[in-house]
């Protein structure tokens, strides 16, 4: 008996050893475990990162992001639109949106050797999401593009969707702009890298909550939202434009952050093919594409076709410019051109704006490859009236 508590003791101190958490504050860098990319190696694998923004361990809470679960989340449409006045704030759009609000995340984890392990499936998502939301942070920092911290609904009930046509949303994690937030469900396959776990996922949602905080600035519901819902057939080709736009730029950074092309394929195995900012032959607007930007309801409408065409196209123009950082920093200051447009803003425009910040280095042949793949004549283009580049993939 005595040996036998003897060992039980000491089984029950090294279990109180390993398990001797980290203070719930933190102001210091903590070493988490995620599941990282590894660039060199082209793969996912789990590894000790150090996570440097955090300030709740056990609320997942810090400066890039802040996590809610257990929300019930009802957006209507047709209700947000018809409100007087519109939501206007975070609070506001809660309130409009939320039947339950949800509490802080609860994070289990073990701290063995001061790293902290996270004890099941789902704490180890929490973390790998913090940690690819502080990447995107500190990637888009480099580019004078950073946000606060993210609002993260994990795993809500969420319906969405004009009234009389609300969808059940699940297996998805995306920037929602109705929300301004970012909704992490899990995939509804399991042998695909979960979404919030792919590093140029969080990047390329990371880019859409920019293009939104720059194009529709303001913490409330963008009114081209509420118009196209009121009036789709004046304002829903503005909306469809700016969603494909917003796809295609945010597909760009998912690239080339990462420097993985195939990154969407990881998670979206069936569909993302189609989506690749490298394609084996030019990506190219098509007349159905514009069809469809003019004639599709809004949420009916499919952003990724004409969105691919400008994620290949800026893949295309990045690979000759000089400096990658100089290029990319001129897109984002693109995006806040493109918010200092009227409500209606036509394809030329949403060109015009991009073009109008690039490097001189690369803007006559980004000039000539953004009006040949959009067919738009030099005319319509202020900032590209030039002569059309020798290289026309798509018109030959």
């Amino acid at each position: 008996m005595p040996r036998t508590r003897s060992l039980l003791i000491a089984i029950a101190m090294a279990f109180a050893a390993c398990s001797r958490m980290y203070p719930d504050a933190v102001s210091g860098p903590v070493q988490m475990l995620v599941l990282a990319y590894d660039a060199a190696a082209s793969r996912y694998a789990l590894s000790v990162q150090t996570v440097t923004t955090m300030h709740l361990l056990r609320r997942m809470e810090g400066g890039a992001g802040q996590f809610i679960g257990g929300a019930k989340l009802h957006v209507d449409y047709d209700a947000l639109a018809a409100a007087d006045p519109l939501p206007a704030s975070h609070a506001a759009l809660e309130a409009a949106t939320a039947t339950a609000k949800g509490q802080p995340v609860d994070f289990a984890y073990l701290s063995i050797d001061g790293i902290v392990h996270p004890e099941d499936g789902d704490s180890l998502v929490l973390a790998t999401t913090y940690y690819n939301l502080e990447v995107a942070q500190t990637y888009f920092a480099n580019l004078q593009g950073a946000l606060g911290p993210l609002l993260v609904y994990f795993q809500p009930e969420l319906q969405e969707g004009p009234a009389a046509n609300m969808v059940v949303q699940k297996n998805t994690s995306a920037w929602n702009p109705y929300l301004h937030a970012l909704v992490v469900q899990p995939p509804a396959r399991t042998d695909v890298l979960p979404y919030s776990m792919n590093q140029g996922i969080i990047v390329r949602e990371y880019a859409k909550a920019i293009y939104q905080a720059r194009v529709f600035p303001g913490e409330g519901l963008p009114r081209l939202l509420a118009d196209a819902t009121t009036n789709p057939s004046k304002f829903g080709p503005a909306l469809n434009r700016s969603r494909s736009f917003s796809e295609g730029i945010a597909d760009y950074f998912g690239a080339v952050m990462t420097g993985d092309t195939q990154f969407l394929e990881r998670s979206y195995p069936d569909t993302a093919a189609a989506r690749r900012v490298d394609p084996a032959l030019p990506a190219c607007m098509t007349y159905e594409m514009l069809q469809k930007v003019a004639g599709v309801a809004p949420d009916q409408y499919d952003p990724y076709p004409l969105g691919t065409v400008l994620a290949a196209t800026l893949w295309d123009i990045s690979q000759r410019a000089q400096s990658t950082v100089d290029f990319n920093k001129a897109l984002l200051a693109g995006m806040t051109q493109i918010g200092t447009r009227t409500e209606i803003v036509s394809l030329s425009e949403y060109v015009d704006s991009l073009v109008s910040q690039l490097p001189e280095d690369v803007k006559s042949y980004a000039c000539g490859q953004l009006l040949d793949r959009f067919i738009l004549p030099p005319s319509d283009v202020p900032n590209c009236r030039v002569a059309r580049a020798a290289e026309r993939p798509c018109q030959l």
